[in-house]
């Protein structure tokens, strides 16, 4: 599956399956590339209600085949969740169990960010975890993560309450603690998908509305991949934007042939709208949608604003006592103040005068009044 998506919802549902691991090569570096060039657009997303968005981390257990140093090394609660070494050598460098741990208190922040109503910081989170603590640098530890939290949480997520929620669901107990964890046994399930759901068996993975999708990890097209699952016409207006779907409308575009030629044109629809799946060839400015009595088709009708709309009296060179509003094709012009012509001053526009028996005869006549009827002066 693509970026097509059935099941076109308002509100779209997505999954992103990643790991904190940082030494997995161009499989961790993708992820990190993603979760910065996506950041921006994830958070508005969110904050706009547009999607529900949820973050996992894939986990692990361990195998009948491996030892016991091999569990106790990448696994924490007895083997019950695990996480590979990230260099494939349990006896050096950071363990699998170090990872699950980064992997939890990922998940952790995101759990408290949606409960205290800013999931959204999520992003922040994971994307500085992962540009300052990194493994290379001796930094991937507790205190590391501790110090993101306390930069990017805020008032509300980084209070009091906050804290200690995050603190208490990072922590995974000793060593030789058992027994399970609901949130990792709720991620393990999640994994294995429910009626409809895809199964998630490597990293990274995108789930929207329930199926995985298979295209490129890139910023752009894992969004275009959203935009699609999205109905027709609903689309947010990132989905629009130049680097995530052609521009059709721009000077040669399809979209600006179309909107200036044949049927279109005739028409009247000459106003080409760039959508996510294409264009659209829409009324021009200053002409309205009409239906044709007699054919039953859809025409625009030019629009006289100066009489069908206000917008001319809130414009001071309009709604003047000797102003004029004039229409015009697809628009409408303010005069602006026109001088009074049959006076002395503008020598009575130019026209015949006389004077007899000591008084002042001109044939200048002020036509204004004929093109301004009313108060606002328009016609």
């Amino acid at each position: 599956m693509s970026g097509a998506f059935c099941g076109a919802r308002a509100q779209v549902e997505w999954e992103f399956w990643t790991n904190s691991n940082d030494e997995c090569g161009s499989v961790c570096d993708t992820q990190q590339r993603f979760i910065s060039a996506f950041k921006a657009s994830g958070k508005q997303l969110q904050i706009k209600g547009l999607v529900d968005f949820r973050p996992h981390y894939l986990i692990w257990v361990c195998q009948g085949t491996d030892t016991k140093e091999e569990c106790d090394s990448q696994c924490i609660r007895g083997g019950a969740y695990c996480c590979p070494d990230p260099d494939d050598d349990i006896h050096e460098g950071y363990s699998g169990a170090d990872v699950l741990k980064m992997n939890v208190r990922s998940l952790c922040f995101a759990r408290v960010a949606r409960e205290r109503g800013e999931p959204w910081l999520w992003w922040e989170f994971v994307d500085k975890l992962g540009a300052e603590c990194r493994m290379k640098d001796k930094l991937f530890t507790q205190e590391c993560a501790q110090k993101v939290f306390d930069a990017v949480a805020g008032d509300n997520v980084g209070g009091p309450d906050g804290r200690t929620a995050w603190a208490k669901c990072s922590d995974v107990g000793p060593p030789n603690a058992t027994g399970s964890i609901p949130m990792l046994d709720e991620e393990l399930a999640a994994q294995t998908g429910d009626s409809g759901e895809s199964t998630v068996a490597i990293l990274p993975t995108v789930r929207i509305n329930k199926k995985q999708y298979r295209g490129n990890l890139g910023a752009g097209s894992v969004l275009r991949a959203l935009c699609a699952a999205f109905p027709t016409g609903s689309e947010p207006a990132v989905c629009t934007e130049t680097w995530v779907s052609e521009d059709e409308c721009a000077e040669g575009g399809d979209g600006w042939r179309a909107c200036s030629s044949g049927l279109n044109s005739t028409l009247g629809r000459t106003k080409c709208i760039n959508t996510f799946k294409g264009f659209t060839c829409e009324c021009g400015p200053g002409y309205m949608r009409v239906t044709d009595k007699a054919s039953g088709q859809e025409t625009c009708a030019e629009v006289n604003e100066c009489l069908l709309s206000s917008i001319p009296s809130t414009r001071p060179d309009c709604k003047c006592p000797r102003c004029v509003c004039t229409n015009t094709v697809g628009g409408f012009n303010c005069s602006g103040p026109i001088p009074e012509y049959c006076t002395a001053e503008h020598d009575y526009g130019g026209c015949w005068k006389g004077t007899y028996g000591g008084r002042l005869y001109h044939a200048c006549s002020d036509s204004l009044p004929a093109f301004s009827p009313s108060p606002l002066g328009t016609h």
